[in-house]
């Protein structure tokens, strides 16, 4: 009697630590069609057995269009029970770089480095701003876009390039 009253027990902490999770990741996925749905370009890419969420939207301003880079990692199972054990995971740098496809003028811009926040570190949140030179008549740019970032997942690093056309 005692025995099943300890498996209950145990099967029950059991399915609410599973309704949790099935929560949080409704919850994330949500967030990101959110996101998807207001945004000038979705890429979706793999890097090894890692996959990475790029969602881009721009606006325009005053000085000229910023660009919003929402750059999420989709780790693996184990290095989310194992993040612990890790001193360094996550994004550590990124940077942009962009052509205008008309006149071939590059820029680099300086690399950053992606503050560690526990519980962010799978997500970066970054963005550049295109010069009015750059835009047309209606707002619009025609540029090659870069991304670079660094990555530390499951104990190794990770560069991951995305290259693009922009023209929004």
């Amino acid at each position: 009697m005692v025995f099943l009253i300890v498996l209950f027990a145990v099967l029950f902490v059991v399915f609410v630590i599973l309704f949790v999770g099935m929560a949080l990741a409704a919850k994330d996925k949500t967030k990101l069609k959110k996101l998807q749905k207001d945004a000038d370009y979705i890429f979706k890419k793999k890097n090894g057995a890692y996959k990475f969420f790029y969602t881009i939207k721009g606006f325009n301003g005053e000085n000229g269009k910023t660009v919003k880079v929402i750059l999420q990692s989709g780790p693996l199972f184990s290095d989310l029970t194992k993040k612990s054990t890790y001193t360094d995971y996550g994004c550590k740098t990124i940077q942009f770089g962009y052509a205008d496809n008309k006149s071939d003028a590059a820029q680099l811009l300086p690399l950053k480095e992606v503050p560690a926040k526990e519980g962010q570190s799978y997500t970066v949140n970054e963005e550049f701003v295109l010069p009015g030179e750059l835009l047309d008549e209606t707002g619009a740019a025609d540029i090659h876009v870069t991304i670079r970032s660094a990555w530390v997942l499951g104990g190794k690093n990770i560069d991951e390039v995305l290259e693009f056309d922009y023209n929004k």
